[in-house]
């Protein structure tokens, strides 16, 4: 839970900036995220992708990895690999970085975009 509420925050700082500056920017993700619904395993199984030669959507996507902390418990009852740990928190951090550049170039001038 702590690793998603991370993940959350720092996509809710970029979000906010990027909205506030740009105000289409909740259609553009709306399609952002509806793009990402398909090519993460959430609606489908996992075999899916490794049956069609896909399996590359599930190794270099990581909001795949994300689920998956999430998925292995529940599905399976084991944690999940540590892998999956590994890219998510690699995810985050780089997140982080994202949004601390962000806040550091528009503190100033984000009032003017309100």
């Amino acid at each position: 839970i702590f690793l998603f509420m991370l993940f959350s925050w720092a996509v809710v700082t970029i979000s906010a900036f990027i909205n506030t500056k740009y105000r289409d920017y909740q259609q553009m993700i709306g399609l952002v995220v509806q793009a990402l619904w398909f090519l993460t395993p959430v609606y489908f199984d996992k075999s899916i992708y490794i049956n069609a030669d896909l399996q590359y959507l599930l190794y270099y996507n990581p909001l795949a990895h994300l689920l998956n902390l999430v998925r292995e418990p529940f599905l399976n009852g084991n944690i999940a690999p540590l892998i999956d740990y590994f890219h998510v928190i690699i995810m985050i951090i780089v997140l982080f970085l994202i949004s601390l550049l962000i806040v550091s170039k528009n503190e100033k001038e984000i009032i003017f975009y309100i």
